[in-house]
């Protein structure tokens, strides 16, 4: 029986095998079994992704490394390149930044295995680096794009972990050492700070009065919740009372030195032994405390407890630090307005008692001591554990954070990753417990909460890990994800419009992949990020590994912009007079390579009329490809070409269900397509049929086929068999774009 089945959205992607079968699901309209080296468009069709460009080679390719955005504003974003030791800086175009002819670098204390677990948040011209394993953070600071300082992050005072409860356990300071009457101090502790309140039974001091007179010189008076001493020589109080937190100000007659707020921040200096280390004070200290005292607190940070191993996020002009490795449900707050590339202030009130709004604000969250992974701000403040999901707020979710209000209220149970969520359409999208799947999580202003798996159909890629997400917005709308294996897939979506869709891609790949070769012999993905570029635009960069000649290599890469018109991988661009040749490709020598060439004079700016393909191109061991003798172009694209290739699922010709355990015989098709070269043809278990080679050539095209938009109508000459599927796929250095495809055939 003759009949005719259709397809005309493809940006749901890859199905796995799981739903191959469910032509129930609403996915299935729209999916396809593999749509390798494809992104789907939010509007419907699917086409290429765009090639990559070489922006060059990091310093060290014997060993990994990283890429971090610096994006101070949408004209202002550099591109960093961290390794072994090291961190270098480039532009949004992926060339190094350069100082009097030499890259502009600065040292590090991250060797190469460790930048893979660096965790960043910028703010301004400052770059607040912490760590996956609890190691020291550090504040990156620009001061312009040829000169980076990179220093430890100062903690100012606090965050405090719990004060001593055990009366027994008694410190004492003396101004230059600090002692402990039980084993307390270990080397770890050097650098680290401790805060000292004053013991019971130490005298008090008067209340600050308008008016007072006869104030004794030297004498204390407490205003404000501070101490201060008597400084001038006057004696009569005047009626302005202090409360200034340092220095002498005057009262309107008697000028008050602050002495204390009541506790005093000790820096260690030294260790001694683990009852005594050399010590300082990095404020007022309140009297008695060279008698000793139980009212003390440890930093909740230092080389003994461990440092914040959660990224950093801001919210309500505080900075939040997370997680360390012995507390690792903490969460601590700076003091509104609190931070700064010089240091960061936790402060949680005053020694004296007194507490306000804006002091620090320390919160665990959970009642398991499950580790914080991640935190983000969106419409609330959201954070992520290995065992599930929380939205900090205050009081209420529309009160600010304060000490007296800090709620942790649970809005979900999957638990994350050790993997980066991004922020996309509202919410954010983050790995799930085990690394297998992506969820959104949202919290509309309205409050009301969603959640969503939206991996659920494409096992098949989420299977292999998801190690990395970098977030392209739009024109793009799509998430680039690094596999655990080194594979790269994307993830269309855009909430607004309900596109979800799921493809897989292989850098410079030339095969497709398989369970034993799902890198279809493409590059390995170590690091990828976005920095905006031109308009704003993102741009994605990717550090990629190969192996070549049994020699590493590894290569920094540019997804193309649109305009580019690209389709080869690793590729260079000329631009200039007539030539024949092209240098600059010595990644690539020894390899052959597609050129892409304006050989005529009236040709576009990019790809299209006037431009010829001319494949297998010798590079030479300098790093040079011509173009066919007495050929000559003014502008020529060289790089490696990359196979895309999009199979269907078995079309349900005559409605859902009509085509389960019957065999079809494809007779022809009308495929509505955008390209220069294409091949077309039907797959079934025995492999792929005799395929129908789309050439798209008019008589005015001279230097060679131009992808143009138009409707083809292969002949099928496969046979009949069960679940036969239709496929399309090119290598060629043009975009493939389908946009629908009607196919008719015979049904048993």
């Amino acid at each position: 029986m003759r009949q005719t089945g259709f397809q005309q959205a493809f940006n749901v992607g890859e199905l796995g095998p799981d739903a191959w079968s469910r032509s129930d699901l609403a996915q299935a309209s729209k999916g396809c079994i593999l749509g390798f080296n494809m992104l789907g468009r939010v509007v419907g069709p699917t086409g290429r992704r765009q090639g990559t460009w070489f922006c060059g080679t990091p310093r060290h390719a014997d060993l990994p490394g990283r890429l971090i955005p610096f994006r101070r504003s949408q004209g202002d974003a550099l591109l960093l390149e961290f390794g072994e030791g090291y961190g270098r800086v480039r532009t949004v175009n992926g060339d190094l930044v350069l100082n009097g002819g030499v890259a502009v670098d600065f040292g590090t204390p991250w060797s190469a295995a460790q930048v893979g677990g660096l965790r960043v948040r910028q703010i301004g011209d400052a770059v607040f680096f912490t760590h996956r394993d609890g190691t020291r953070p550090y504040t990156l600071v620009r001061n312009s794009n040829v000169s980076w300082t990179l220093t430890p992050t100062e903690f100012l005072d606090g965050p405090w972990r719990g004060e001593n409860s055990d009366d027994g356990k008694v410190l004492t300071f003396d101004g230059s050492t600090l002692t402990s009457n039980f084993d307390l101090f270990q080397p770890g502790h050097v650098g680290g700070l401790f805060r000292l309140r004053a013991n019971d039974g130490n005298p008090g001091v008067l209340s600050w009065e308008p008016g007072e007179e006869n104030v004794p010189a030297g004498a204390r008076r407490a205003s404000n919740g501070q101490v201060y001493f008597r400084a001038g020589t006057t004696d009569d109080c005047g009626n302005t009372p202090p409360v200034h937190v340092d220095g002498t100000v005057s009262d309107g007659k008697v000028e008050w030195t602050h002495l204390t707020d009541g506790a005093a921040v000790i820096r260690i200096g030294g260790y001694v032994g683990p009852r005594e280390v050399a010590a300082f004070a990095l404020h007022g200290v309140p009297d008695g405390l060279e008698t000793g005292t139980r009212y003390w607190s440890e930093a909740a940070y230092s080389d003994v407890r461990g440092w914040p191993s959660a990224p950093a996020v801001t919210r309500e002009e505080r900075l939040a630090m997370a997680a360390p490795p012995s507390e690792p449900d903490a969460i601590d707050f700076t003091r509104t307005a609190g931070f700064r590339p010089t240091g960061l202030d936790f402060k949680p009130g005053l020694g004296t008692g007194r507490v306000v709004d804006d002091d620090g604000v320390r919160r665990f969250v959970g009642d398991e001591r499950n580790r914080i992974v991640w935190l983000a701000g969106s419409t609330f403040l959201l954070a992520g554990t290995t065992d599930g999901e929380f939205l900090i707020s205050g009081a209420t979710v529309d009160d600010p954070i304060s000490p007296a209000g800090c709620v942790a209220r649970p809005i979900g149970e999957f638990g994350s990753a050790d993997v980066m969520p991004v922020l996309a359409h509202g919410g954010v999208l983050f790995v799930a417990a085990g690394g297998e799947t992506l969820r959104h999580v949202g919290v509309a202003p309205d409050q009301s909460l969603s959640q969503s798996d939206k991996s659920v159909v494409a096992g098949h890629i989420g299977q292999r890990g998801l190690a990395e997400l970098t977030w392209l917005k739009q024109p793009w709308n799509f998430v680039w994800v690094r596999l655990t294996d080194g594979g790269q897939a994307s993830f269309t979506f855009h909430a607004e419009q309900n596109v979800e869709g799921w493809n897989r891609h292989g850098i410079g790949a030339r095969g497709l992949p398989t369970p034993d070769e799902p890198l279809a012999g493409g590059m390995t993905l170590e690091s990828s990020c976005v920095v905006p570029g031109v308009n704003g635009r993102p741009r994605l960069f990717m550090l990629v590994r190969r192996e070549k000649a049994g020699v590493t290599q590894r290569l920094i890469l540019r997804m193309a912009d649109p305009e580019d018109k690209l389709f080869l991988d690793a590729a260079e661009a000329y631009v200039g007079g007539a030539v024949n040749a092209v240098g600059g490709l010595d990644h690539l020598a020894g390899e052959a390579v597609t050129m892409m060439a304006a050989t005529e004079a009236s040709a576009s700016a990019a790809p299209g009329r006037g431009w010829g393909e001319y494949r297998d191109r010798a590079v030479s061991g300098g790093g040079s490809a011509a173009l066919p003798e007495d050929t000559t172009a003014t502008r020529i694209y060289a790089g490696l070409p990359f196979r895309s290739r999009w199979e269907g699922l078995p079309p349900e010709m005559a409605g859902p269900g009509s085509g389960a355990g019957r065999k079809v015989r494809y007779t022809h098709a009308a495929i509505v397509l955008e390209a220069a070269v294409a091949y077309a043809g039907t797959v079934g278990a025995e492999g792929d049929s005799q395929t129908d080679r789309l050439l798209s050539r008019e008589p005015g095209d001279v230097a060679g086929p131009v992808s143009r938009r138009q409707t083809w109508r292969p002949a099928l000459l496969g046979g009949a068999g069960y679940e036969r599927r239709f496929f399309l796929e090119t290598d060629h250095g043009w975009d493939m774009v389908i946009h629908s495809i009607r196919a008719v055939g015979d049904v048993d």
